[in-house]
């Protein structure tokens, strides 16, 4: 019983909601048995956290990078979260949805070009406000090496002293 709550609307407060989520209406009339109506809960969300990822990695530029990992979870909010990765090719963006499926915790980033950085967008429950963002990953992306080309091939006879090898490009 709620103490004070005897009209026929009700109007809990907070702490009468956290105390116990679930609430319902006990009616009595004469000698009658009581009647109880449906039940109404309440949940409550709590502010969500981004969790964080892993797996910051150097690839060389065409290369396939590993799976970023989940290395701390979500929490908050109603228990039940979406995600959206983000991608973006500077630290402060601007970001853009990643490729590919990514409403999964983890993530397979596609081949790379250039060094690409990643977020987890996060979200869960009713509140606006129950998003977050996970810390940022860089994929740094090594362009592939040109060896050039050496110049001024020689024929040398025994203990001669070759000639400076020189570059044309």
């Amino acid at each position: 019983d709620i103490g004070g709550a005897t009209a026929a609307t009700f109007d809990p407060t907070f702490a009468q909601i956290n105390a116990g989520r679930f609430i319902r209406r006990r009616v009595r009339s004469g000698a009658c048995g009581d009647v109880f109506s449906n039940i109404i809960e309440f949940r409550i969300d709590t502010p969500v956290t981004g969790g964080s990822i892993g797996n910051a990695q150097t690839i060389c530029t065409g290369g396939n990078p590993t799976v970023l990992t989940n290395t701390g979870s979500p929490t908050g909010g109603n228990g039940s979260y979406s995600y959206l990765w983000q991608q973006a090719t500077a630290v402060g963006g601007p970001y853009t949805p990643a490729s590919g499926t990514n409403d999964q915790i983890t993530y397979d980033p596609p081949v790379l070009t250039q060094t690409t950085f990643y977020r987890r967008f996060v979200s869960s429950g009713v509140c606006a406000v129950n998003t977050a963002l996970s810390n940022v990953i860089e994929i740094t992306v090594d362009q592939v090496v040109v060896p050039g080309v050496v110049n001024n091939p020689q024929t040398l006879c025994a203990n001669q002293d070759p000639a400076v090898l020189g570059e044309t490009t």
